[in-house]
């Protein structure tokens, strides 16, 4: 019964939090990421799951993180690369 209340209620919540802080943000923390995978492997663990049935959820999440990092481009264009040299602001007063 704990188990189910966990279930039910972290997954839905860390969820919660991960979308609205992507919404704001446009980022997700890692801790969220770390949370949800750590929270499947426990209750896969205290449910009885089995090693071959955990192995196939990790593959098939694996396959669908791999899946839109195929179509990403390169890492290393120019594209993709940002300028790191700080642009001035318009209008500024250079300090002296």
């Amino acid at each position: 019964m704990l188990t189910d209340a966990i279930r039910l209620l972290l997954f839905p919540a860390l969820m919660a939090f991960a979308a609205s802080s992507d919404l704001f943000t446009m980022t997700i923390s890692n801790r969220v990421a770390i949370a949800l995978v750590g929270g499947f492997f426990a209750l896969a663990l205290v449910n009885g799951m089995s090693p071959g049935d955990m192995l196939s959820h990790v593959g098939a999440a694996s396959a669908v993180l791999a899946l839109p990092l195929s179509f990403s481009p390169v890492a290393g264009s120019a594209a993709v690369t940002p300028s790191l040299r700080r642009q001035p602001r318009s209008g500024s007063a250079s300090a002296i």
